[in-house]
């Protein structure tokens, strides 16, 4: 399959299939293991190419062929031998040949009957509608069989019942085929550890040349694949918390793009649900429209407010009161100064970022912003910028970062990261893991609310 990308063969790989198990592929098995209008042109070139290989063979070494337009699969007039011994009838329609035949197909009146049925409806577009009984299709396939048993027997071949034993052998192995069930991080989760260091190695590849721009779709789909994987091994704290992040990013440089560390948190908290992110900045934004009230009922907020949540202005008003709406009942590093610093920092102008990076005491994810650009990093580790105009869900993305770097709170700001994460992120705490100082903020949040 060397006419195929890395991103097909990955998947092809994923779900054992070979050559010879995409000669029974249909346009329907295509969009089970590819769904998705971006991926419109894989399925066309799979297609083409299973077309091009398998289809011309297959019509020239078989001389029946199952027509899609016959609902019992039979077509009798293609499937006569060649012979020249004319063709007798016994009484009841089966087609019996003197010497001895290749095969024989039963046929008779109620056979006939559903099949003109079928071609009725099929002018009237209604051939869904027309259905074989249980009873008659398991006739058909009974006593053709049968016949086929039969004549084998009589033949001089059938004495020694080689081939009848092969024959029967060959039935009884058969199964149905079953269509594939779910989307692909549903078969990932059955994938294993070593299919799925196949994926990673793929991944690698596509990050391997300097300032590499691979496909986001070929990416995430990888990404889908390798999940089970890549969870066990960040989420296996081998390493300090204050390198994991480097490792990581060493190990994963796709997650230096805003974009997959989203994707990522979509993944561990909303599942297969592909909405999750916009639900999310929904819920975000309403969280935000609240916090105007509830800020000026706690004293921390005074009127007037910039009333745009998408704004830049708000934005910065709201992190420097998020740690004094919920407050941790610990103080920040002397260092740090004030706990909001522990989310974002505003450079001054001339203040150098990576100088103030490498002095920093924490090595939780935080944004830098000096007015126009916005910076997400994460210990000492600048990752990424973030567009002015996506700087209001600078929150989400530090949250981000968290879940998918397998990082914990900060105690300065472990209430308000709490509160966001079972009101916006909808990852709910345990009982056990939950806080004095959360149990009583979201207290006060909901019951402000309540009244």
């Amino acid at each position: 399959m060397d006419e195929f990308d890395d991103a097909i063969v990955s998947v092809l790989q994923a779900a054992n299939i070979d050559e010879e198990a995409l000669r029974s592929f249909t346009r329907d098995d295509l969009k089970d293991l590819f769904p998705g209008h971006e991926n419109f042109f894989r399925r066309k070139k799979i297609w083409d190419f299973i077309s091009q290989k398998f289809k011309s063979t297959d019509q020239d070494a078989n001389t029946c062929h199952r027509s899609e337009s016959n609902p019992l699969g039979f077509d009798v007039s293609q499937c006569q031998p060649q012979t020249s011994t004319p063709i007798s009838y016994t009484a009841d329609k089966k087609m019996k040949m003197p010497d001895p035949p290749e095969y024989v197909v039963y046929t008779d009146s109620e056979l006939d009957m559903v099949r003109s049925q079928y071609f009725a409806l099929l002018h009237s577009g209604k051939k869904k509608d027309c259905k074989m009984s249980k009873e008659l299709c398991c006739r058909l396939v009974r006593n053709t069989v049968t016949s086929m048993v039969a004549i084998l027997r009589a033949s001089p071949m059938g004495k020694e019942l080689t081939i009848y034993t092969k024959l029967y052998k060959r039935l009884q192995n058969m199964k149905s085929p079953r269509k594939r069930q779910g989307s692909m991080p549903q078969r990932a989760d059955h994938d294993s550890l070593k299919m799925q260091a196949r994926h990673y190695k793929t991944l690698s590849n596509m990050y391997r040349k300097p300032n590499a721009k691979p496909n986001q779709s070929d990416v995430a789909q990888i990404l889908d694949l390798e999940f089970e994987a890549r969870r066990a091994f960040i989420d296996a704290d081998v390493t300090r918390e204050e390198d994991r992040p480097r490792k990581i990013f060493e190990a994963y440089p796709c997650f230096k793009d805003i974009r997959n560390a989203m994707d990522e948190l979509r993944r561990i908290v909303g599942g297969f649900n592909c909405k999750y992110i916009d639900q999310m900045k929904g819920r975000w934004a309403e969280f935000c429209s609240k916090v105007q009230f509830y800020g000026i009922w706690k004293k921390v907020l005074k009127p007037p407010l910039p009333l745009d949540v998408h704004g830049v202005d708000f934005t910065v008003t709201l992190f420097n009161a998020l740690p004094s709406l919920f407050p941790s009942k610990t103080t920040p590093p002397k260092r740090l100064g004030s706990a909001s610093e522990a989310l974002l920092h505003i450079l001054k102008p001339g203040e150098d970022a990576m100088l103030y990076l490498e002095k920093r005491p924490l090595s939780s994810p935080v944004l830098l912003f000096d007015g126009t650009t916005s910076i997400v990093a994460v210990g000492n580790i600048p990752v990424t910028t973030l567009p002015l105009e996506d700087f209001w869900e600078g929150m989400l993305v530090l949250m981000a970062y968290y879940y998918t770097l397998h990082l914990t709170y900060p105690k300065c700001v472990a209430t308000v990261l709490s509160v966001i994460q079972t009101e916006v992120i909808t990852d709910a705490i345990h009982d056990q893991d939950a806080t004095s100082a959360y149990k009583k903020a979201i207290a006060e949040w909901k019951s402000f609310f309540e009244k």
